[in-house]
């Protein structure tokens, strides 16, 4: 196949050529779809304000180890700031044995060492209230509740409230 370029010149495009410029213009269509989208994203957030996310989760205390209590995370190019966390067992009014740590975490299992923890509590329940942007998530990153020593087959549960917005730069500073 051919293509007549003006002044007489000639190109030649073969098969590939052309699954190539196709490929191309897929791609260039879905990063305009994600900035549209992400446009259209701070156009509502102007007009309407963070997006509250309802954080829930629960599990029950193995024999051993610890509990990890996932409450998800924010999707593609928007970010949590994470207001309100509240920890306990099946109830408020039921005292639960253990501690806890509050993990900001883009892995599943994240580091127990500590150096993704933002928040811990000795006892249990507990409520925490965090202003803006102590707390923040950006994707991947999940929040996670570690229950450490917890009493077997007890029920553990995690409950709070985050903002959703559209993504902001964050810039992490680390000590040398």
């Amino acid at each position: 196949m051919g293509l007549e370029l003006g002044a007489g010149g000639n190109l030649e495009l073969g098969p590939v050529s052309l699954k190539a410029l196709a490929d191309l213009q897929l791609t260039c269509n879905d990063l305009a779809a994600q900035a549209r989208a992400a446009t259209q994203a701070e156009k509502d957030y102007q007009v309407n304000g963070p997006v509250p996310v309802q954080l829930r989760g629960n599990g029950n205390c193995a024999t051993t180890g610890s509990l990890l209590i996932s409450l998800g995370g924010p999707a593609p190019f928007r970010m949590w700031i994470v207001r309100r966390l509240i920890v306990q067992g099946l109830t408020w009014g039921t005292t639960a044995a253990g501690s806890c740590n509050v993990h900001v975490s883009a892995s599943d299992t994240p580091s127990l060492g500590g150096i993704d923890i933002v928040d811990n509590s000795t006892a249990l329940p507990n409520k925490a209230f965090y202003s803006g942007w102590q707390v923040v998530l950006v994707n991947p990153q999940r929040l996670i509740v570690e229950i450490v020593g917890g009493t077997s087959a007890q029920i553990y549960a995690a409950t709070g409230m985050a903002e959703d917005v559209p993504l902001r730069s964050v810039r992490v500073v680390a000590s040398e």
